[in-house]
């Protein structure tokens, strides 16, 4: 799956000056960024954008992005951290940071639906 972001094509340096600013807003809590692939066929909202305390489970804000987009309960979606790897909603936000935190103190997260055959 291609692992791109959106807001990671602004500059480091304003990436940087956006984390602190959301670290003095919201100290101890790690801001996501979680966008829509590319190649994804799904329609509404193709970014959130969250700040989280570490140990908020993931399925917390897939269950919202659920939600926001208005699937029904058969759609599946993965996603995938900034290095590739699929992300367990079990997993907790710190475990997922400690392995794909981006240089510029964001977590960036992409989502896809799961492809089936027939569709």
């Amino acid at each position: 799956m291609e692992v791109e972001s959106r807001f990671k094509n602004k500059p480091l340096e304003e990436r940087i000056r956006r984390y602190e600013e959301l670290k003095t807003k919201h100290p101890g809590k790690i801001p996501l960024v979680i966008e829509r692939n590319s190649l994804s066929k799904l329609t509404g909202s193709d970014s959130f954008r969250f700040v989280s305390k570490p140990a908020t489970k993931f399925s917390h804000f897939s269950n919202q992005i659920r939600t926001a987009l208005k699937l029904d309960q058969k759609a599946q979606l993965f996603f995938v951290n900034e290095n590739g790897a699929i992300i367990k909603p079990e997993s907790t936000i710190e475990e997922i940071a400690k392995k794909a935190l981006n240089e510029d103190g964001f977590l960036y997260i992409v989502y896809q639906e799961v492809q089936s055959f027939g569709t």
